[in-house]
């Protein structure tokens, strides 16, 4: 019995994500997370506590749902990418299950080997330590694809001003103490108040204060969202050499962003996906000799007037070795006058697709295994300007899962970026949930750091993600076209959880815990002066 609840725990936790088919809300993925916590009986008596098999059991079994309804399409992926026929592609993609949630793993063994051990005298104190520790596992733990519990609460938009000052991880902590005081009350047969008094607090500080559009401090700008829609035949195709899938593939970036303008409101900005270019460049020649230009970029951005932001692959330095790290994913910026700007070097390698987790060993493994682009790693934050003190900044496919990631870049200038762009290719994906997610997970970039975000993808979705959860229309999947859209200009100042990321999240739950230590004494004294 415990097994069955363990699946359908799992398959319950990632309807709290969207899906091409399935209705969402985080509801699901709070009973989800419930139903696998009581499996481990984290507040029973020292003789009903489980065996470390069987909390691993447990969730092994919980994590095989959460792929089954979750992760599904890395299947097609393992195909697409990798060339791996049906029906290994989906054997191999089950393997997923292991590392879909190691920061689960981890709580296991930390509560199994140290926790346990420690006599829980006072669970009151405890329903915070465990909510404490998961989230922080959450946000510290190495993750593929990372999908946790205060993502769910995107549905709540606009009332997420908290994740402003500290996160999305707010959420996370929000979601475990309503679940761990709920297993406390079940076990004593008494609502835990502290708990109730601070998430209730939390909810009605939310709610009253939804996030609230800034005021423009300049013209909104002009942006033109190109959305090519290039399978992946023809993507792999054109850059392995076809000339004429290749010049099929530039023709139509070129027709799409060339397309009748507006004199009234020209186009200042076109945007192109991730490799939309589909050749290999060369950053480095092309500053020096600005002839080597290629000929369709500087017809596009003469002809439109426009600055054009791509993604496409830039010759790294490490260009002597035969195998490895020879290419960088890269994002190319050129001006109106097909100038060449500046180049963004994608710096987080998607595992297992871009690169591999074995360090030292990953040269060895590159000779064997030639399925695995091996790019290199990039190593500046580049700001690009597109008016006058107008600056955005880019993050390729993957890198806009981590927050981490976004704020560093934030941080690495003291200029003030205006918006992000965000290229990416979700067409490895198929028509399946991943594109939906994908976009989901990186709209709480754009409320974290009080930034737009410019998402423009191969085959879908593209749009505009805004700071206060609203988002603009769509080119939907697998949709060819483009949308002329305008971004409005605000002041971007810093937020708190730019300043401060984890920091200011790990002190924030550390004084929710002194509040409730506080309130467990006061409770104390107060049932011994009636006892006395």
């Amino acid at each position: 019995m415990n097994l069955f609840i363990s699946f359908i725990a799992g398959c319950l936790y990632p309807l709290g994500f969207p899906s091409e088919i399935l209705t969402h809300h985080p509801i699901f993925s709070l009973l989800g997370m419930l139903l696998f916590l009581m499996n481990l009986k984290l507040f029973k008596a020292d003789k009903e506590a489980l065996t470390l098999l069987k909390k691993l059991v447990y969730l092994l079994v919980f994590s095989f749902g959460y792929f089954l309804v979750g992760y599904y399409w890395l299947g097609y992926t393992l195909h697409q990418f990798g060339g791996i026929d049906f029906p290994l592609n989906y054997i191999l993609s089950s393997l997923f299950t292991l590392f879909i949630a190691p920061h689960l793993l981890a709580f296991i063994l930390i509560e199994h080997f140290i926790l346990s051990k420690v006599k829980k005298k006072n669970l009151h104190l405890w329903v915070f330590l465990y909510s404490i520790i998961l989230v922080l596992l959450e946000l510290l733990t190495p993750q593929q694809f990372p999908a946790h519990l205060g993502h769910t609460w995107l549905s709540l938009k606009p009332f997420l001003f908290l994740s402003t000052y500290f996160g999305y991880g707010v959420f996370s902590f929000i979601s475990y103490l309503l679940l761990f005081s709920f297993l406390y009350s079940w076990k004593e047969k008494k609502i835990h108040w502290s708990s109730s008094f601070i998430i209730l607090f939390l909810l009605l500080l939310s709610f009253l204060n939804p996030i609230q559009k800034e005021n423009e401090i300049a013209s909104p700008l002009a942006i033109r969202m190109v959305q090519g829609n290039i399978g992946n035949f023809m993507k792999v195709e054109s850059e392995q050499g076809n000339f004429n899938l290749f010049q099929k593939v530039l023709e139509r970036y070129q027709d799409l962003s060339e397309a009748p303008i507006s004199e009234d409101n020209p186009i200042e900005l076109i945007v192109w996906p991730e490799t939309a270019y589909p050749a290999l460049l060369n950053s480095q020649n092309i500053r020096a000799n600005q002839e080597l230009v290629p000929k369709t970029l500087k017809e596009v951005t003469r002809n439109t007037g426009a600055y054009l932001f791509t993604g496409s692959y830039d010759v790294a330095d490490k260009a002597d070795h035969l195998d490895f790290e020879t290419e960088h994913s890269a994002a190319f910026y050129f001006a109106p006058n097909s100038h060449f700007i500046d180049v963004y070097h994608k710096r987080i390698l998607i595992p297992f697709g871009e690169s591999l987790p074995f360090g030292f060993l990953n040269p060895l493994f590159s000779k064997l295994i030639k399925n695995i682009a091996f790019f290199a790693k990039g190593k500046r934050y580049p700001f690009f300007e597109v008016r006058e003190n107008i600056h955005f900044i880019s993050a390729i496919c993957y890198e806009i899962l981590f927050p981490d990631f976004v704020r560093n870049y934030l941080n690495n200038k003291n200029d003030k970026a205006h918006f992000l762009v965000n290229i990416t290719n979700d067409s490895w994906y198929g028509k399946s949930s991943e594109p939906y997610q994908h976009k989901f997970l990186a709209h709480w970039r754009a409320i974290e750091f009080n930034l737009p975000i410019v998402r423009i993808t191969n085959t879908g979705i593209s749009s505009i993600l805004y700071p206060d959860g609203s988002e603009s229309k769509q080119l939907g999947l697998f949709q060819t076209g483009y949308m002329d859209l305008e971004l409005p200009i605000v002041k971007n100042k810093k937020t708190f959880y730019q300043r401060w990321g984890l920091l200011g999240l790990t002190l924030f739950m550390l004084g929710c815990f002194l509040i409730s230590l506080t309130f467990f004494f006061l409770q104390n004294l107060l049932l011994k002066d009636r006892e006395a």
